[in-house]
C-alpha cells in the first residue's frame, strides 16, 4: 500500500504524465487528494521513528538473553584423570 501511495504521489508530480494525472485523478479523487508532501514526511517520520524504537527493543531483547545465557555457566564433570591428579 505505502508503495502504491508513492508511486502515485510521484505520478501526481510530474508534469509530463498530466494526461494520466488527469485520469488517476477521476478514479481515485480522494485518495490523491489526501496524498500531500506534508502528509508523505510525517508518515516517513513516524516509520522512522517506529523502526529505531523497533531496533532499540530488539537489542534490549538480545541483550537480556545475552546476560542469561551468561549467568548460567556450564559445569563440564571432571574426568578420572582430573580426580586421580587433584
Amino acid at each position: 500500500m505505502m508503495l502504491i501511495t508513492i508511486f502515485l504521489f510521484q505520478i501526481c508530480k510530474h508534469e509530463k504524465w498530466s494526461g494520466q494525472r488527469n485520469k488517476i485523478l477521476k478514479r481515485f479523487p480522494r485518495f490523491i487528494k489526501c496524498i500531500s508532501v506534508n502528509f508523505m514526511q510525517k508518515l516517513w517520520f513516524l516509520l522512522y521513528i517506529f523502526f529505531i524504537f523497533l531496533l532499540k527493543f530488539l537489542g534490549s531483547v538480545i541483550d537480556l538473553i545475552c546476560i542469561s545465557l551468561k549467568q548460567k555457566t556450564i559445569v563440564f564433570p571432571k574426568t578420572k584423570e582430573e580426580n586421580i591428579s587433584n
